[in-house]
């Protein structure tokens, strides 16, 4: 009966805090809120929620709105977040030892954000014909990264390919190496990775591989790197970070249908920027790209006061990568907006 009592208080806590989650967001700026599931937190983009998880065994430190050893978030116990009650945290009455994870993330729109670490996906499982699934990799202080190819069974290679590209906020074009044999590494300079797996077959199954830093020391800009699988409920604005006029941020967004291509004839996925700031000398700016599984390309960069209507449309049959800019000594509060959703082809 305890158990049950126990049971029902968990879901009702958990139930409200899904609930509360887009109403605990703040209007403006960047927050991350603690989930009754310790691996889960949510990351808040101008009141909007977007779930994401810890990769591997770590759990969601709220004190360092980052993933930590569950050895450092006591309030955890068994994987579940105690409640809080009068603003304090139950303290555990035991404690659990665990090994060290391997840092390994497996869900499409997963960030990972250390020097070293994995990424698979559908291990030993069979995928499924027009997926697009898309991750970013960022190394914590360090740049430069080897990657390496543990396990591959991928029958057409032309068709089903797994992609790197190197994120960068000056160049127009994105550097990419392909991932297709077996214990090959392959290097790519810089800090911040998109990873994307692309599907047109289901003649195989998923992928692991290494990546890990050149331990070569760099200071990193503040960034928000984020995957969006799905629309949001209002336009994404920037900046996203909140209280920080005149300091500089570099936001790498990645934007997907659904984690899928679009194979519906007559049917284009769109990227619409509203470009109604004014940044004087292009000191802030968003660099478009666009990857339709195939081939990548350098849409535009705007810088401000560009679109007709103060809009922009930009399309694919597969996805956008977005790189935000701005500079150290811009003073603009508000720098544009991104909004994304399917449309079918005009006549």
């Amino acid at each position: 009966m305890k158990s049950i009592v126990f049971g029902l208080a968990f879901l009702i806590f958990h139930l409200s805090t899904i609930f509360a989650q887009s109403e605990d967001c703040p209007e403006e700026g960047v927050a991350y809120i603690a989930q009754p599931d310790c691996n889960l937190y949510v990351v808040c983009t101008h009141g909007q929620g977007n779930q994401m998880e810890c990769p591997g065994s770590l759990f969601f430190n709220p004190r360092t709105s980052n993933c930590d050893f569950p050895a450092n978030v006591p309030e955890c116990i068994e994987g579940t977040r105690s409640p809080i009650i009068n603003g304090t945290t139950p303290r555990p009455t035991s404690t659990s030892t665990t090994t060290e994870p391997p840092n390994t993330i497996t869900q499409c729109g997963q960030i990972i954000e250390q020097n070293s670490g994995f990424v698979q996906y559908k291990l030993y499982q069979n995928y499924n014909a027009g997926e697009l699934c898309a991750f970013i990799i960022r190394l914590d202080r360090y740049t430069g990264c080897e990657f390496t190819l543990d396990n591959y069974d991928i029958r057409d290679s032309t068709l089903d390919t797994l992609t790197i590209f190197q994120v960068l906020d000056v160049q127009d074009t994105l550097p990419s190496i392909k991932l297709d044999t077996i214990s090959a590494t392959a290097y790519l300079p810089g800090s911040t990775f998109v990873v994307v797996f692309k599907t047109e077959t289901s003649q195989g199954t998923g992928f692991r591989f290494r990546f890990k830093s050149s331990n070569t020391a760099i200071g990193q800009s503040a960034a928000v790197p984020l995957v969006f699988n799905n629309r949001t409920e209002t336009p994404l604005t920037f900046p996203l970070i909140a209280n920080a006029i005149g300091k500089p941020e570099w936001d790498p967004i990645v934007i997907t249908s659904d984690a899928k291509l679009i194979t519906e004839p007559g049917s284009l996925f769109q990227l619409q920027v509203n470009d109604s700031f004014v940044s004087p000398e292009c000191r802030s700016w968003f660099n478009i790209h666009s990857f339709d599984g195939t081939d990548a390309k350098f849409e535009r960069r705007l810088c401000g006061m560009e679109g007709e209507n103060n809009w922009l449309e930009f399309h694919t049959k597969g996805l956008f990568i977005v790189v935000f800019t701005k500079f150290y000594g811009s003073l603009e509060n508000y720098l544009g907006s991104l909004d994304w959703f399917v449309i079918p082809v005009r006549n």
